[in-house]
């Protein structure tokens, strides 16, 4: 379950980037809660723009912005832009596929290929609860087009051998849980 007030946080959040015409998808916890079942999150991902960090930092979006962290309320926004091998395909990520919560989602491509690059244990376990809720084709879409985007011929490489452990993980731990049950 998200929080109110992490959900108040996202939705002010949204209501002044959108204000400032500033394109932005929501990730982390909100975008994997949205694929799998929601965790708990005590603070909001935002992705926007690498080109958009210093306009943040010149306006006013609630509280003191330290680079690219600042308050709303007592939960803190992190402004995060894609890694510099993602910047081919950055307007392709900062399209929302999903609106839930009334906010802008990234799309599952987006997030499964985010968290892959990041690589944190946090993101390999987000990973494979995203894809235990996931159809083989729904899956097989995701590899699809990463396989298909404009990046480095290795980062594809790359994230299509996590994804493909990871989804045999995901895969492995839905048919335990179904034999348990």
């Amino acid at each position: 379950m998200v929080p109110p007030e992490v959900l108040a946080a996202a939705h002010a959040t949204h209501a002044k980037l959108h204000s400032l015409n500033i394109p932005h998808v929501f990730v982390g916890g909100l975008a994997v809660g949205v694929y799998a079942q929601p965790r708990m999150t005590s603070d909001v991902d935002v992705l926007v723009p690498r080109a958009t960090l210093e306009q943040l930092g010149d306006v006013s979006l609630g509280g003191v912005i330290e680079g690219r962290t600042w308050q709303e309320g007592p939960i803190a926004i992190d402004a995060i832009t894609v890694h510099d091998a993602l910047r081919p395909i950055e307007g392709e990520l900062l399209v929302a596929r999903e609106v839930h919560f009334d906010l802008p989602i990234i799309r599952l491509e987006g997030l499964l290929l985010l968290k892959a690059i990041d690589g944190r244990m946090k993101d390999e376990a987000d990973i494979v609860e995203v894809l235990k809720r996931q159809t083989e084709a729904r899956y097989q879409d995701a590899r699809r087009w990463i396989r298909g985007a404009v990046l480095p011929r290795r980062v594809k490489e790359d994230v299509i051998e996590t994804l493909d452990s990871l989804y045999a993980i995901a895969q492995a731990e839905k048919a335990r849980a179904g034999r348990a049950s």
